[in-house]
C-alpha cells in the first residue's frame, strides 16, 4: 500500500513538475513574443526615422540648390549692373569732352588767338 500511495505522490509530484514547466515555458514564450514585438516596432520607428531624416536631407539639399541658383543670379546681376554703370560714365565722359569741345570752339570763335 505505502508503494501504492508513494507511486500515487510521485505521480502527482511529476504531474505537478510538468505543470510547472509548462508554465515556465508558456512565460518564456511570452517573453519572446513581447520581445519580438518590441523588436519589430523599434524597427519600425527605426525605418520611419530614417524616411524622415532622408526628407529634410533633400529638402536641404533643394534650399541649398535654390541658394546656389540665387547666387549665381546675383552675381551675373551686379557684372550687369557694373557694365552698364561703366557704359554710363563713359557715356557722361564722352558728352563732357563734346561740351567742353563745343565751349571751347564758340570762345575761339569769340575770341580768336
Amino acid at each position: 500500500m505505502r508503494d501504492a500511495e508513494n507511486l500515487a505522490k510521485e505521480k502527482a509530484l511529476l504531474a505537478e513538475t510538468e505543470k510547472e514547466r509548462a508554465a515556465a515555458a508558456e512565460r518564456a514564450s511570452e517573453a519572446e513574443r513581447q520581445r519580438a514585438e518590441q523588436a519589430e516596432k523599434a524597427a519600425k520607428e527605426q525605418k520611419e526615422s530614417a524616411n524622415k531624416l532622408r526628407r529634410r536631407a533633400l529638402a536641404a539639399a533643394g534650399a541649398a540648390a535654390v541658394a546656389l541658383i540665387l547666387l549665381v543670379l546675383s552675381v551675373f546681376t551686379r557684372i550687369a549692373a557694373e557694365t552698364a554703370r561703366n557704359a554710363a560714365e563713359r557715356q557722361t565722359l564722352v558728352a563732357e569732352s563734346e561740351r567742353l569741345a563745343a565751349e571751347s570752339s564758340s570762345v575761339l570763335t569769340e575770341y580768336p588767338p
